[in-house]
Formats: C-alpha cells, sequence, structure tokens
C-alpha cells in the first residue's frame, strides 16, 4: 500500500500567528523553561487533525520547539501527537530544516508538504534531493500563520495526491460549479442512517446516499465542488475528508457589507456570474422567490432549494438533467 505524503509542519509563523487577531486564540505554552504568548486558529487546529484522523497525510514537527512541539505546544492548542524532529547536532552549513527534508525525502521517496514562514529556497539553498519528488512548500505571514487560503491549497495537493491524480495539478476555471449551500446534504435535522457530526456543540446529519450521488456527479461532469455555507470551514473541511468528497474550497459570510442581494451567499454567486464564469449549481434551502428572480433569464445557472433539508431523489434528478445539458456527461 502507498504510504501518504508527509507534512513537515512548523511552529512558529505558522499555527503560531506572531501577532493578535480577530478569530485567534491567546494562550501560552513552555518552551525550554520559558513561557510563551501563543496566538492561534481553532479552525486551523481542527482541520490539522481532520487531515491526521482521516490518514491522507502524516504529520512531523519541524520546528525548533523540537520535543515540545508534542508535549508542550500540541496539548495546549489541542492538536493531536505527531512526530517531532530535534536539531541535528552535525553542522553541514545548511539550514537544518533542509538537511532534515532532504535526508528523510530521500530515504523514504515520498511525496511532501512543507509550511514553514521561513522557506525560501533562493535564500537557503535548499534540498537537493527532495525537490525531485512531487512537493509543496507554503510560506505563511509569520504575524498570520496559514489561513484558509494556504489550507485550502495544502489540502487540493493532499487529497489530489491520495487520489493518484498529479498533486500540483490546479483548478480549470471554465469546469462547471455547484455551489453546495445548507440543506444539500447536511441538515440539523436527524436523518435515517446519516453520519452524524457536533459542530459547535450541536449534532449535524449527513446523508451519505446524496454525498454519494454527488461524487458520482463530480466524476461524470468534472465539476468544481464548492461548499457556500454558514457553517464553520473547519467542519465542511472535516466532513469533505471523511465523506470523500475530497477537495472543496469553502466560501463563508465575507461580513456584513452593503450588497443588492438578501443574503451573502446570493452575492457571491451573482458576482461569478457578472465576471462570465462558468455555469454552476447552487443547492441551499434560503433560496427564496427573490434570489431566483435574479437567475430567472440565466439558461446556464440551477438553483435548487431543498425541500427535506437535502437533497431528493427528484432533485437530483433534476440536477444532473441540467448538467448533462451542458454536454459535459460522458455517457
Amino acid at each position: 500500500m502507498t504510504r501518504p505524503p508527509i507534512w513537515f509542519l512548523d511552529i512558529d509563523g505558522v499555527v503560531n500567528a506572531l501577532a493578535p487577531a480577530d478569530g485567534l486564540v491567546q494562550t501560552t505554552a513552555v518552551c525550554m523553561d520559558h513561557p510563551f504568548t501563543i496566538h492561534y486558529s481553532p479552525e486551523l487546529v481542527e482541520t490539522i487533525n481532520a487531515c491526521h484522523r482521516a490518514g491522507v497525510v502524516e504529520i512531523r514537527w519541524l520546528s525548533t520547539w523540537e520535543q515540545e512541539a508534542r508535549t508542550s505546544f500540541a496539548k495546549v492548542v489541542g492538536l493531536d501527537d505527531f512526530h517531532a524532529y530535534d536539531i541535528p547536532e552535525d553542522d553541514t552549513g545548511r539550514w537544518y530544516k533542509a538537511e532534515v527534508v532532504d535526508r528523510v525525502i530521500a530515504h523514504e521517496g515520498r511525496s511532501f508538504v512543507w509550511t514553514d514562514d521561513e522557506v525560501d529556497l533562493e535564500k537557503h539553498g535548499l534540498l537537493d534531493q527532495a525537490l525531485g519528488m512531487p512537493h509543496l512548500l507554503v510560506a505563511p505571514r509569520e504575524d498570520r500563520g496559514l489561513t484558509p487560503e494556504d489550507m485550502y491549497r495544502v489540502l487540493g495537493f493532499l487529497l489530489r495526491d491520495a487520489a493518484g491524480m498529479n498533486p500540483e495539478g490546479d483548478h480549470h476555471p471554465h469546469r462547471p460549479i455547484w455551489f453546495l449551500g445548507d440543506g444539500t446534504f447536511v441538515s440539523a435535522r436527524p436523518i435515517d442512517g446519516a453520519r452524524v457530526y457536533e459542530i459547535e456543540d450541536v449534532d449535524y446529519y449527513v446523508d451519505v446516499a446524496v454525498v454519494e450521488r454527488i461524487s458520482a456527479f463530480r466524476k461524470r461532469f468534472d465539476l468544481d465542488l464548492r461548499f457556500m455555507s454558514d457553517l464553520p470551514r473547519h467542519a465542511l473541511f472535516a466532513i469533505a475528508l471523511d465523506t470523500g468528497l475530497g477537495h472543496l474550497w469553502a466560501h463563508v459570510d465575507p461580513g456584513a457589507e452593503e450588497s443588492p442581494m438578501s443574503f451573502w451567499k446570493g452575492q457571491i454567486a451573482v458576482d461569478h456570474l457578472v465576471g462570465g464564469r462558468a455555469p454552476f449549481v447552487w443547492t441551499d434551502h434560503d433560496i427564496d422567490d427573490e434570489v431566483r428572480e435574479s437567475f430567472s433569464l440565466e439558461s446556464n445557472v440551477h438553483l435548487t432549494t431543498p425541500v427535506d433539508d437535502r437533497l431528493s431523489t427528484e432533485e437530483l434528478d433534476q440536477i444532473e438533467q441540467f448538467l448533462s445539458g451542458l454536454g459535459k456527461g460522458n455517457h
């Protein structure tokens, strides 16, 4: 069995943002007998744990925190227990982290992700051997740490690798899009045979049969699936990983800005349409008559308001018919 990619994960400037910001939790962790102020995103922690628990990657700490990444930092912020590297005693003249990555990848021959705010190939002259394997290097801004956009890149790389696709590939801008809104397959109401996820102390139910059909549509019509939901992004990423939906972006509420639409999801859909982009399907239990009127003259848009807080067989059939009409089906 093929082993998953390795994720070399730094702490400071990556999981620990070096400046406070909205949405970050402040706490303290001890390293080398000194307390350090930590700013971290609970959503980021949940997403990293979800990647680990789904088995799509093997995460290893590569940080000056050394073993205290496991024994101190991870316990404070709520991360799972990952292997941690120590700083090598022998000095080869190269940045020690590059030395570790190069040595490990040369020995194990696996694709890898490396997230470190100091990753700079030109500056450090890094990685003689490792760059021969599929890889993704992400250098976040140290004051922000890993952002949702950074994690989208990481998840895309990992899930394409798991699917046997080119992990360094990217999106095709003209693929049909499906905006997966609230009530598509995740419901706060109990569903027989559903998977249950606790999100912010509330049980949500995922209809696996609907997910399986959406996955089949994705392969058949080469769809770009995107969440557009009021649920937190880390929870959506975890659901996508666990159900096998894979590489999904998650649009979230951009904030209280003036908009001609009645709610933020509608504005994203309008912006997409005005930009002359690909046709799309949008399913959401909040799509109302006002929203439908806004798209009534568009032949390349299909809107569905799930009647039972999840798509019915009939509604899925109608979506399949619309996608087939775009000429994208493999018959």
